[in-house]
C-alpha cells in the first residue's frame, strides 16, 4: 500500500494476511509513488513468483492458476501475461488487447525485438502478468524511474530488459479487467504530456 489515504486498503490487506501466512501486507510511511513502489515491491518478492496488482483493476479468480500453468510450461519464459479488457469507471468492457504476437506462432528473437519500439504495440500490458522472481533479482532488472516527474511509459525500458532475460508468453484468455479512466494516474499524465 503506497500511503493510501483509504483507510479500507488497510483493513483489507490486514485481514488478507491474518488469514493467510503467504501473505505480507506493507504499508509505505509516505507515499513513494509507482515506480519506487514497484522496487519496494520487487525487491521484497520471496516467492517463485510475483506480479503487480493495482486496487482499481479486476481479477479473474483463475488469473494466477492459468499464468503459472503456463509458465511452469515454459522454462525459458521469465514473464507471463495475459490478454486483457479495458473496462471503464462503471466496470463496463470497453474493448479487449489480445497479446497474440506472445503465443508462440512467431519465432521469439522476432518478438522480442517489438519490446524496443517506441511507442510499442499492446505488449505494454504485459506488465501486468506474472514475473518469475530468482531471475528478477538475479539480472538487477527493476523498472524505471520516469523521466521529469512522468511515471508514464516506464514499462517500455522495464520491459526490454526483462525481454533479455527471457522469454515473454501469454495466455488466450482475458482474465485482467485493467481500469482506465479520467482520475487514473496514467490518464492524467497523458494529459499533461500532451
Amino acid at each position: 500500500d503506497d500511503c493510501s489515504p483509504d483507510i479500507e486498503v488497510a483493513r483489507v490487506g490486514e485481514e488478507f494476511e491474518a488469514a493467510d501466512p503467504r501473505v505480507r501486507f506493507c504499508r509505505q510511511e509516505v507515499n513513494l509513488d509507482a515506480v519506487r513502489n514497484h522496487w519496494f515491491l520487487l525487491a521484497e518478492a520471496k516467492g517463485k513468483y510475483f506480479m503487480w496488482a493495482y486496487d482499481d483493476d479486476l481479477y479473474e479468480a483463475t488469473l494466477v492458476e492459468r499464468l503459472v500453468e503456463r509458465l511452469e510450461a515454459n522454462a525459458n519464459a521469465i514473464l507471463c501475461a495475459c490478454d486483457v479488457s479495458i473496462i471503464d469507471d462503471k466496470d463496463q468492457v470497453t474493448r479487449v488487447e489480445k497479446l497474440s504476437s506472445l503465443r508462440g506462432d512467431e519465432a521469439w528473437r522476432r518478438v522480442r525485438r517489438s519490446f524496443f519500439f517506441y511507442p510499442t504495440s499492446n505488449i505494454y500490458l504485459t506488465v501486468l502478468g506474472l514475473f518469475r522472481t530468482a531471475p528478477m533479482h538475479a539480472k538487477g532488472i527493476r523498472p524505471e524511474l520516469g523521466c521529469l516527474g512522468f511515471n508514464t511509459s516506464m514499462e517500455v525500458p522495464f520491459l526490454a530488459r526483462v525481454s533479455l532475460a527471457g522469454e515473454i508468453i501469454s495466455v488466450d484468455e482475458a482474465l485482467l479487467l485493467y481500469r482506465s479512466h479520467e482520475d487514473s494516474r496514467y490518464i492524467k499524465e497523458l494529459a499533461r504530456i500532451n
